[in-house]
C-alpha cells in the first residue's frame, strides 16, 4: 500500500470475468499481462496533471516511452484510459475505434473513459515500451491498477467491450463500498 494511498480492491473481485472475457477467444489476451491485478493503491492527496499532448484520441507528444507512461498514469486517476497502438492505414483498428466512438457518443458504457491512440509508425519507441503482441490494433486498458488488461484484435460487436467497462464499473462500486466510512453503532 502506498503511503499517500487506500487498499481500494480485495482479491478475487472481478477477476473470473476477466480472465472469461480473455479465454472466450473474443479478445486476445497476453499471458505475461495479468487480466486484473487483485490489490492496487490510488493516491488520495491531489496531483498537479499536465494534458497528454494530443488532438482528439490521437497522441501528439514525445516519442518517449517515460513521458508517455506518465501522461497515462496521471489520465487513469480520474477515469480508465484505453491506449490502442495502431497503424492509420489498418482496418481493424479503424474498426476497434469506430466502436469506441459509437460507446461513447451513444452513451453505452456504464463509465466515463478515455481513449490514447498511437501511431506505431510516428510513435516508434512508445511502440516498443507497450507492445506485448506482434499485431495491431494492441490496446491497453489502464484503469487503476499497475499493469493494464491487454487485448489484441477488434471484437465484431462492441459487447465484449461494453462487458468489460461493465467490469470496470463493478471494480469502481467495490471500491466505493471499500473506501465507504463504517457506520456509527446505535446511529
Amino acid at each position: 500500500m502506498a503511503a499517500n494511498g487506500k487498499k481500494l480492491f480485495g482479491a478475487g473481485i472481478v477477476v473470473a470475468g476477466m480472465l472469461a472475457l480473455a479465454a472466450s477467444g473474443v479478445f486476445t489476451h497476453h499471458q505475461s499481462t495479468p487480466p486484473l491485478k487483485q490489490d492496487f493503491t490510488v493516491a488520495t492527496a491531489p496531483v498537479a496533471q499536465t494534458p497528454m499532448a494530443r488532438t482528439g484520441w490521437d497522441y501528439s507528444g514525445a516519442d518517449a516511452a517515460a513521458s508517455f507512461k506518465a501522461d497515462v498514469a496521471a489520465l487513469e486517476k480520474t477515469k480508465p484510459v484505453f491506449v490502442m497502438l495502431h497503424d492509420p492505414d489498418c482496418s481493424h483498428c479503424q474498426d476497434l475505434t469506430a466502436q469506441l466512438h459509437q460507446i461513447q457518443d451513444q452513451h453505452l458504457s456504464p463509465v466515463d473513459f478515455d481513449v490514447v491512440r498511437v501511431d506505431i509508425y510516428r510513435f516508434p519507441a512508445v511502440t516498443r515500451s507497450l507492445m506485448q503482441g506482434q499485431g495491431v490494433p494492441e490496446t491497453h486498458v489502464y484503469y487503476g491498477g499497475d499493469k493494464p488488461f491487454v487485448f489484441s484484435g477488434t471484437p465484431e460487436t462492441v459487447k465484449p467491450l461494453l462487458d468489460l467497462m461493465q467490469q470496470i464499473q463493478d471494480i469502481q462500486a467495490q471500491n466505493a463500498k471499500t473506501t465507504a466510512p463504517a457506520p456509527k453503532p446505535g446511529a
